[in-house]
């Protein structure tokens, strides 16, 4: 009997892992990129957060489970910022669920799809699964390195980076 088994998504994901990923919005970097978090659970998938902005700032959750984050339609790339056990990815989903998309997120005057992730993330050094002293820095740390990947992301060059932050004391 034939047994279907997924394929491995890419093996320079490390299971347990989370990632900021980034996205780009238009062929010119300088308006911006889409943020987001990624939990890799297994050698399978994991778990994508982001908001999606339905215009006029209205924005809404998309978490949602992958096993395709690097087929991702625009994709710049993954960092490596974190680690939560995949045992853990129900506390994790918590946290990240507990951030209002309502409001700008403390410290913001804005909702936007960065200030969301970055607060996030702070919250998840609170709880240890991510140990970064200085969030600004992590901030333009992730965004020089998007800004250095967009042009290859723009043409689709694959595979796509993952690569890991040097702000972030990493496990």
């Amino acid at each position: 009997m034939l047994s279907f088994r997924p394929p491995i998504i890419d093996g320079r994901l490390k299971i347990g892992a989370i990632y900021a990923i980034l996205f780009f919005r238009d062929p010119d970097p300088a308006e911006g990129f889409h943020w987001g978090i990624y939990h890799h659970l297994t050698t399978h998938g994991g778990y994508k957060y982001h908001l999606k902005n339905m215009g006029q700032n209205h924005w809404i959750q998309d978490f949602q489970s992958t096993g395709g984050v690097m087929k991702s339609i625009f994709l710049v790339g993954l960092m490596r910022i974190g680690y939560a056990d995949p045992s853990q990815n129900q506390n994790v989903y918590n946290i990240v669920n507990s951030v209002a998309i309502t409001a700008p997120p403390p410290g913001s005057d804005r909702s936007t799809c960065r200030t969301w992730s970055m607060y996030v993330i702070y919250l998840l050094t609170t709880q240890g699964y991510v140990r970064c002293k200085n969030m600004a820095m992590l901030e333009e740390q992730i965004t020089d390195w998007a800004k250095a990947h967009h042009e290859t992301s723009v043409m689709n060059v694959q595979p796509r980076p993952i690569t890991d932050s040097t702000v972030c004391q990493l496990y």
